[in-house]
């Protein structure tokens, strides 16, 4: 197996979230579903998130997904990643603001609309 990054840098800065457990309260998101089938919702998650505007596949395994996504008028960069944990029977997210101090909630609601699309399809 290689060696998959962390799905965020943890800070005080006010411009991620994070399902993973060692995240603050402020900064914590649930984790997605994976369904009966794990490999199946993670290949659905890849689709979704191509289907998003402004969102670019940096990096992706059976296992582990790194994505780009560029915010509409100034294209500034964000970071979602997903990591799959069949032992746990979930999909850890993690979306993170290259630059700035406060994201505004944006990472938040990206990760909360993917979630909406996993559980309308």
């Amino acid at each position: 197996m290689t060696r998959i990054p962390p799905l965020v840098t943890h800070t005080i800065r006010p411009n991620y979230v994070c399902s993973q457990k060692d995240t603050s309260r402020f900064h914590y998101i649930d984790p997605l579903p994976c369904g009966e089938v794990p490999e199946l919702t993670f290949a659905r998650v890849r689709t979704e998130l191509l289907q998003m505007p402004r969102t670019v596949i940096l990096e992706a395994t059976d296992e582990y997904l790194h994505v780009l996504c560029r915010s509409l008028i100034f294209r500034f960069p964000d970071d979602l990643k997903c990591l799959l944990c069949e032992r746990e029977g979930v999909i850890h997210v993690g979306s993170s603001s290259r630059y700035g101090f406060y994201d505004l909630g944006v990472n938040r609601r990206r990760v909360d609309k993917l979630r909406r699309r996993l559980q309308a399809s």
